[in-house]
C-alpha cells in the first residue's frame, strides 16, 4: 500500500495556507499507509477557512493509497437505509475513511438514526473500545481500529454538535487559522482568474483580500458584485480598479477592511470601554454576545480606526 510521498503531496499542494493542519494529515495519511494509526479529525475553523477544501485533500490523499472513502452529509444518513448502508460500507471495507460534512446537523436536526449514528461514532472512537466489539444495532457489532478506519467531521459549530464536548473529545480536534493577507491575496487570484480577470494590480488585490478578515467568504460576496458590475456595463476588457472595489464594497453594504454596518454603529457608540456590553447589545438586539466580541476584538485591531489623522 506504501506510495511515493508525492502521491500524498500532490492533493495538499491544491489547499493554499492551513500549513499545519496540511503537514498533520499527510502524516496522517502516511502512517495509515503504512499501517499504523490515522487522525479521525473534526475540522472547525471560521466560514470559509478551508474546511471542504482540507477534508476534500484528506480523503483525496487516502483514495490515492487505496482506502476506502464515504462522503456523507447527516441528510443522508437520517432515514434506515442510508444508516445501513454506512453500517454495510464499514463492515466490508479492509481500510475506510468516513467524512460527515456539517456533522453538528447529526444533532441539530436529530432523528432515530442519526441518533443511531452518533452513539456508534461515540463508542467507536472511544479508545477504551478500540479493538473490541461494539453494538450499532440489535443485531450487529462493528469493531474499529485506528489502523484500519477513520471517521471525519467538518463544521463550523462544534458547540451544537454536543456542548459538554464529549463527543468532540473522541476526535482529533482541527481548529484551522485564519488566512494571512498574503494567503487571501492568492485565493483572490484563483477567483478573479476563474472569471476571466487577469493582469489586476497588487494593491487591487490587497485591498480587496482586507475585506475579508482572514477568510475567503466576504472576498466571494466581493467578486460576485464586481463580476456582475463588469457583465452590467458591458465591458469588453475584464480588469479592476480600485473605484471598482469602492463601488463593490458599496452594493455589499460593506466597509473597508470588511467592516460591517452594525459594527461602524458599535464604533459610532463606544467600542472603547465607553460603554458595557450589556448597553451595547439593547442597542443591537440581533447581535448575539459572541458575534459582539468578535467584532470588538476586530474593531481595536484595526489601525486606522484609531488615527484620526485619517
Amino acid at each position: 500500500m506504501t506510495k511515493n510521498k508525492n502521491d500524498i503531496t500532490k492533493h495538499f499542494d491544491k489547499v493554499i495556507g492551513q500549513d499545519l493542519a496540511k503537514t498533520d494529515m499527510m502524516h496522517s495519511v502516511a502512517s495509515f499507509a503504512n499501517g499504523g494509526p490515522a487522525l479521525s479529525p473534526l475540522i472547525t475553523g471560521e466560514k470559509g477557512n478551508g474546511k471542504t477544501h482540507v477534508a476534500t485533500a484528506y480523503c483525496d490523499a487516502l483514495r490515492e493509497m487505496g482506502v476506502s472513502v464515504l462522503e456523507r452529509q447527516p441528510d443522508e444518513l437520517r432515514t434506515p437505509e442510508g444508516f445501513n448502508e454506512l453500517i454495510n460500507f464499514i463492515e466490508d471495507s479492509d481500510k475506510w475513511a468516513v467524512w460527515i460534512d456539517e456533522i453538528h446537523l447529526l444533532k441539530k436536526r436529530s432523528t432515530v438514526q442519526l441518533e443511531r449514528v452518533m452513539n456508534m461514532i461515540m463508542k467507536m472512537l472511544d479508545k477504551a473500545n478500540h479493538g473490541s466489539p461494539v453494538q450499532v444495532t440489535q443485531d450487529k457489532t462493528l469493531v474499529f481500529r485506528p489502523e484500519t478506519g477513520i471517521f471525519m467531521g467538518t463544521t463550523n459549530f462544534p458547540e451544537q454538535l454536543d456542548k459538554s464536548g464529549a463527543m468532540q473529545s473522541r476526535f482529533d480536534k482541527m481548529e484551522l487559522d485564519l488566512y494571512t493577507v498574503p494567503e487571501l491575496v492568492d485565493i483572490l487570484g484563483l477567483m478573479l482568474s476563474g472569471f476571466g480577470f487577469n493582469g489586476v494590480a497588487e494593491k487591487t488585490l490587497t485591498q480587496i483580500a482586507k475585506c475579508g478578515r482572514g477568510t475567503a467568504r466576504p472576498m466571494e460576496k466581493l467578486v460576485k458584485k464586481l463580476v456582475m458590475n463588469n457583465a452590467a456595463e458591458g465591458k469588453k476588457t475584464k480588469t479592476i480598479n480600485r473605484d471598482d472595489v469602492a463601488r463593490a464594497l458599496r452594493l455589499s453594504r460593506m466597509y473597508p477592511q470588511g467592516l460591517e454596518y452594525h459594527e461602524v454603529q458599535i464604533m459610532a457608540e463606544g467600542v472603547d470601554k465607553i460603554m458595557k456590553d450589556s448597553m451595547i447589545l439593547s442597542r443591537f438586539p440581533k447581535i448575539e454576545r459572541p458575534q459582539l466580541r468578535k467584532s470588538k476584538g476586530y474593531l481595536q485591531s484595526i489601525e486606522f480606526l484609531h488615527d484620526t489623522s485619517k
